[in-house]
């Protein structure tokens, strides 16, 4: 089956076979600034030049740098550690507490060195 577009949103050209599908676009994305008119017409304006060229597309809001991802992994990995010496189960106090102590220290001292070390190597 071969779904072809049916409107589009006059700011950002996005584009659905549903007209609500659009509306709620425009409601939720442009605070409701914005117009949907049939799709052909949006790519015959588009040529003309009456509505600006699409956006690229915005899968996350997530606005975490690289160098944040790399710390959660070593907080992971520091934690798979942690819990293979130590070999208690979960519910355990002790290595409750202790997994809790490492989550709360994040500290940008703790990782300077290790960011330094990173770099060195790339």
């Amino acid at each position: 089956m071969i779904l072809k577009s049916n409107w589009s949103c006059t700011v950002c050209g996005m584009s659905s076979t549903r007209r609500f599908s659009v509306r709620r676009h425009i409601r939720t994305v442009h605070d409701g600034m914005g117009g949907i008119i049939p799709f052909v017409e949006y790519v015959i304006g588009r040529r003309e030049g009456n509505y600006p060229p699409q956006e690229r597309p915005r899968f996350s809001r997530s606005e975490s740098t690289f160098t944040d991802k790399i710390m959660a992994e070593i907080e992971n990995d520091l934690a798979r550690k942690i819990a293979n010496a130590v070999n208690r189960p979960a519910n355990d106090p002790v290595y409750s507490g202790l997994a809790a102590y490492f989550r709360a220290k994040k500290s940008q001292e703790m990782y300077t060195d290790l960011l330094k070390d990173l770099q060195k190597d790339v």
